[in-house]
């Protein structure tokens, strides 16, 4: 965490939208050459979408992220994933 980064996303009077994303590239333990399989990083990244609108507010996001807590309806598009978080809701999104 203490080399996490956080970026807005999108702000408006009643909606914030905001990334962490891990400062380096993290490599599974369970990948690399003593697996005998190629090694992978990924950089881990949190997506938090905080909706204080008596409507639903649709962002679209980069990637294929899923929903770990809250309530919002994802929806794959031709470049990532339409995240529709419901009035007075909000949704925390991984990947």
């Amino acid at each position: 965490m203490h080399s996490a980064r956080t970026e807005t996303l999108k702000l408006t009077n009643a909606f914030f939208a905001y990334q962490v994303v891990a400062g380096s590239p993290v490599t599974p333990a369970e990948s690399g050459p003593a697996s005998g399989e190629s090694s992978l990083s990924i950089t881990p990244r949190l997506v938090v979408l905080l909706n204080l609108a008596d409507e639903p507010y649709t962002l679209e996001l980069p990637g294929a992220p899923v929903l770990l807590a809250g309530a919002a309806d994802l929806a794959a598009t031709s470049t990532g994933v339409s995240a529709v978080t419901p009035a007075n809701g909000w949704a925390i999104l991984e990947g």
